[in-house]
């Protein structure tokens, strides 16, 4: 029963006089009363027996004046009048009166003021956030943690080459997350290959073999314990306890009592150590239905304690022995674990000592052991999740059907703690089975984000404009151009370009249709002005078949995959437009619009940051370059072309010319432009804080590597064994 807010409570049952009592009740009389009157509440000899208020089981209470007895757990941990107790003395209440002659029952009514228990508000906007986003962050931290797993070195064998470890745990790990079958759960599969997450989607049955495996077993028992890794610092009480999974076998006998044969669901046991604020499960080991709970404490133990600070351990009074007392004391550990109610501590050492704090100062253990109810807590969450049973048949199956249960759950648990406690958990390097190029989401080097994006601003450069020579070596794409380009480190590419390419496309490198020959051949490769008035063709045959802008990706791309680098809209590039820049600037990387940049340095001479944490920047001054030897000037967008204090002119704008400092280069054509304009080459300027239905962007960000592309070395390496032969 829970009773929140202010309320009455009114129970009605058979007292001989009628009275009306407004003394204070305690929490377990209340449900006592509960208990007598709506329970049937019945005297055997000398005892009572109370049924459960859940209606699961019965009780026996010896109802001694002196010292009242009861069977419950509540009686035997805290040692207190229980609520089955206070049934049994209101039940003698009701059917005798003070002289001892049995009575008629009669009405009692009893109206007690609860008060309201102390909630705990969820953090609704984090819990939202990361039940939101669960699925997508757990195939990415589950990807994460296949990656730390190796590939088994062995002999091939016949027939089809298994899928790699790896993508048969993550495969098995997200079936048993999606809690469907194996049938159902290709679709999600068929999702997760095209976003990088696995090299290649398995049969349904490739599953069902690698739950089979006996290499599989300790593979996901590390991965559970690797996965509980970024909780270290956050996790110090730990509980212990086990739970059955239930299967589709049936564990058979016959009963000699009753002369038949009986079966039930057979189960496997899983034993855990969790973590008592975040439920991760710290340490695990499965086993048959049989196995005993305390004799595993120790080796659980151990295994949570090299990686965790372990400083309290609860558990229930099964694990209460000498050795796990032992093994608890070894870690300099706190044990929380009660004892049944004929223990004597008769045996000494750490058992006696436990035994006797558990008896003598039992409100300061019980504020600790209360802790224990988290592991199952852990348990309830498990199976609410992915289900109290298994679907496998054979032990070594089922056995690893709960290890991928425990490790999703474990996934689940730092998903929270991402959101709610600010934890960025990494575990390894996306390998080779993450890249696809269908994912969108993607690192520098090519592999999947996995834990920050651009947004984050932490990782990945800014974006910014690209300069006008990286503009137009990114739309000529000349790698078309190249008969036998280079693919990889092992094979040189040719150094000439077959032909002299006008625009970005290479299908028709001097013309605007396309020339191959098909339903398609005369179509124009641009959406362009062809003409006066002829933007777009005549009815029914309309040459670029748009008015205006067309979609991004229409068109041919060019040799480096970018679309309508010619056509369409012309963009801006980040250079100062001069009329002779290209006499004026470096051959190499070559850029007008330098204006340099020093940190803004605050108190204490640290840099200041912005609302971001991002440190903050400030144009550096004449006075504080007039020393330097790479240059002397801390804005050089006019070097060599207006500079009054070198070149003794400037440019008059609005008087002699329309060029000025904020005027950007625009290159690449629009759909309001003739042809010429389409070339990569050719190049106008509009000033930077105006508009135009024509003009558009596109983006660049800074690398660093090698210049021949991801993965990619830079100069020549020859091998070791050529390089030998050369100086001989």
């Amino acid at each position: 029963m829970v009773l929140t807010g202010q309320c009455h409570l009114v129970y009605t049952t058979g007292i001989q006089n009628t009275f009306h009592r407004r003394r204070a009740m305690c929490e377990r009389e209340q449900r006592g009363l509960a208990i007598a009157a709506v329970c049937k509440v019945v005297q055997k000899g000398g005892v009572w027996i109370v049924p459960s208020q859940s209606g699961n089981g019965k009780y026996t209470v010896c109802p001694d004046p002196q010292s009242p007895h009861c069977t419950c757990p509540d009686h035997e941990t805290r040692g207190v009048k229980c609520k089955h107790i206070f049934a049994v003395e209101f039940a003698i209440q009701r059917e005798h009166a003070e002289d001892g002659t049995e009575t008629l029952t009669r009405t009692m009514t009893v109206t007690e003021t609860i008060q309201r228990k102390p909630t705990y508000p969820q953090k609704w906007k984090q819990y939202n956030a990361a039940q939101t986003n669960e699925k997508d962050e757990f195939q990415i931290l589950l990807r994460s943690l296949c990656d730390m797993v190796k590939e088994p070195i062995g002999p091939a064998g016949r027939g089809r080459p298994r899928i790699p470890m790896s993508d048969a745990i993550f495969a098995a790990c997200f079936k048993v997350y999606s809690t469907v079958s194996g049938r159902r759960f290709m679709c999600d599969l068929d999702d997760a290959k095209d976003q990088g997450f696995i090299q290649k989607t398995p049969h349904f049955n490739s599953i069902f073999n690698a739950l089979e495996s006996e290499e599989l077993t300790p593979l996901l028992t590390k991965l559970i314990i690797a996965a509980s890794l970024p909780l270290k610092e956050v996790e110090s009480d730990f509980a212990v306890d086990s739970t059955g999974f239930t299967s589709c076998r049936f564990h058979k006998w016959f009963d000699h009592k009753y002369g038949k044969e009986r079966q039930e669901h057979d189960w496997v046991k899983a034993h855990a150590v969790c973590g008592v604020k975040t439920n991760v499960v710290t340490a695990i080991e499965i086993h048959d239905r049989n196995t005993n709970d305390s004799p595993l404490l120790p080796s659980l133990l151990e295994t949570t304690a090299e990686n965790f600070t372990v400083s309290q351990l609860s558990a229930d009074k099964q694990y209460a022995s000498e050795v796990n007392f032992q093994a608890i004391a070894k870690h300099q550990a706190e044990a929380f674990i009660p004892f049944r109610s004929n223990t004597t501590g008769g045996i000494g050492g750490l058992f006696a000592k436990a035994f006797h704090y558990f008896s003598l100062c039992r409100e300061e253990f019980l504020q600790h052991y209360h802790k224990r109810s988290n592991v199952e807590s852990t348990f309830s969450m498990m199976k609410a999740k992915f289900g109290d049973s298994v679907r496998s048949k054979t032990d070594v199956a089922m056995k690893n059907e709960v290890l991928c249960k425990v490790l999703c759950h474990n996934i689940c648990c730092l998903i929270s703690a991402m959101y709610e406690l600010d934890i960025h958990p990494v575990f390894a390097t996306p390998g080779p089975a993450a890249k696809s190029k269908k994912n969108e989401l993607k690192n520098p080097n090519g592999t999947p984000r996995t834990q920050v994006s651009f947004e984050d601003g932490i990782l990945l450069p800014s974006y910014r404009l690209p300069t006008e020579a990286e503009w137009e070596y990114a739309a000529l794409g000349l790698i078309d151009q190249n008969p036998a380009p280079s693919k990889n480190d092992k094979k040189r590419g040719e150094e000439l370009i077959a032909n002299k390419q006008v625009y970005s496309w290479s299908q028709n490198v001097n013309g605007l249709r396309d020339s191959r020959r098909g339903s398609w051949q005369g179509t124009f490769l641009a959406n362009f002005k062809r003409g006066s008035g002829d933007n777009m063709g005549v009815a029914g045959g309309l040459n670029d078949n748009a008015v205006y802008t067309a979609d991004v990706t229409s068109f041919f791309p060019n040799g480096f995959g970018l679309y309508n680098m010619s056509g369409n809209v012309s963009e801006w590039v980040q250079d100062v437009y001069r009329p002779l820049s290209s006499q004026d600037v470096d051959d190499v990387a070559p850029f007008r619009g330098n204006q340099f940049t020093t940190m803004d340095m605050g108190k204490e001479n640290k840099p200041e940051r912005d609302s971001l944490g991002r440190i903050k920047y400030r144009n550096v001054t004449d006075e504080e370059s007039k020393n330097r030897r790479n240059y002397q000037k801390g804005d050089v967008i006019n070097y060599l072309d207006g500079d009054s204090l070198i070149a003794g002119v400037s440019y008059g704008y609005g008087k002699t010319t329309l060029i000025s400092d904020k005027s950007r280069v625009i290159k690449g054509g629009s759909w309001n432009d003739r042809a010429y304009w389409l070339g990569p080459g050719n190049r106008r300027f509009m000033e930077e804080d105006q508009a135009s239905s024509t003009v558009g962007f596109r983006c660049a960000m800074d690398r660093v590597g090698s210049a021949a592309g991801n993965g990619r070395k830079t100069g020549i390496n020859y091998k070791e064994r050529k390089q030998n032969a050369r100086k001989r």
